[in-house]
């Protein structure tokens, strides 16, 4: 195992054919530290940067400036074949002439590892991935997560230092997912290595990570353990990001001990003052029911999932969500809203978080 360091690290791109084109900063002046051990999950929205930062650790793209360690070791200069990790990608990449086990096998064998050995490490990860019964089929004759689990048994073959996941879950169908999920989960647990593990799919941050890396532009957003980044998010993109339904957002100005926006009116109780924005949880809003009284909410459409249901409407003309407790309300109704306390949430006028 090892941890890993990112030192001030930036990269950035320029377009070669336009010369007078600005250089495009992919990822910022990023200062991250990875314990030996630990499963960190790099989420954010297409773009921001997670994957290259991946893409870093791995070797696979240099740093522009700054600093990246394996261990106690710069890597900066290091070529990716001698950096000990192994990088499962969001494509298979399996070859399609060879069997399940030569395609686990085939790193061992470029190695040129002992037969013996090559047999001895196949089979325990086939064992480990409930592949042991597809051994002998080709990838062709596989569902899509059985060819994840493959990808993921030739990575675990090689006993590396750090392994790498890169969207690894996104071509699969949501019952998939799942259950890859929960197998990456339990290998967690029997392989005890350094994760570093790449998604734009918040419950795979949620399910997985001992801490989540919230990413967005380039710049890290928050950094900490996945309850803590829900419960007491950063800044609004935090906020916004992490959860379903997404937070409600409105516009409020405080003013005498309420906090009040078009179409609402909130009492409070903390030091914020001028126009703020209130965040509320839609699990922590509720049509009736007991809280704080915040107005009326216009329904426009009734969302059953399962054991929730969710009214979708508006108030004061923002796009609101609250929950359903009893009953459901008919679109077109005038409901009141009431809000936990404990589920507002105060940002400032430059998104960052002001209550506690």
């Amino acid at each position: 195992m090892a941890s890993i360091s990112f030192k001030a690290v930036t990269k950035s791109f320029a377009d070669p054919a336009k010369k007078e084109a600005p250089i495009r900063v992919v990822v910022a002046r990023l200062d991250l530290e990875i314990a030996d051990g630990e499963f960190v999950v790099l989420v954010g929205p297409s773009g921001c940067g997670k994957s290259t930062t991946l893409r870093m650790i791995a070797g696979l793209e240099e740093p522009t400036s700054g600093d990246v360690f394996i261990g106690e070791r710069r890597v900066n200069d290091v070529p990716a074949g001698d950096r000990d990790v192994a990088m499962v990608f969001q494509s298979y990449a399996l070859y399609p002439h060879l069997s399940v086990f030569e395609n686990i096998a085939f790193g061992l064998r470029v190695r040129k590892v002992p037969d013996v050995e090559v047999r001895k490490r196949v089979q325990e990860a086939a064992d480990l991935l409930g592949l042991g019964e597809l051994l002998h089929r080709k990838p062709g004759q596989l569902s899509g997560g059985q060819r994840q689990r493959v990808a993921m048994g030739r990575a675990i073959v090689r006993q590396p230092k750090v392994f790498l996941f890169d969207e690894p879950l996104s071509n699969l169908d949501a019952k998939l997912r799942g259950e890859v999920r929960a197998q990456i989960a339990r290998l967690r647990r029997r392989l005890n290595t350094t994760i570093v593990y790449v998604t734009h799919d918040q419950v795979e941050a949620m399910t997985l990570a001992d801490r989540v890396v919230v990413m967005a532009d380039g710049h890290v957003q928050q950094v900490g353990g996945p309850m803590e980044v829900y419960r007491k998010p950063a800044n609004r993109f935090v906020a916004g990001f992490l959860g379903t339904p997404t937070m409600n957002f409105l516009t409020a100005r405080v003013d005498d001990g309420r906090m009040s926006g078009k179409g609402f009116s909130l009492a409070h109780a903390g030091p914020w003052s001028g126009e703020v924005t209130v965040g509320m949880r839609p699990q922590q809003v509720m049509l009736g029911g007991s809280g704080l009284e915040l107005g009326e909410m216009e329904v426009e459409v009734v969302e059953r999932l399962g054991a929730e249901t969710y009214a979708l409407g508006n108030v004061g003309g923002a796009h609101f969500t609250a929950l359903c407790p009893e009953g459901e309300p008919k679109p077109g109704e005038r409901v009141p809203v009431r809000v936990s306390p404990a589920g507002i949430h105060v940002f400032d006028s430059a998104g960052k978080r002001v209550s506690a």
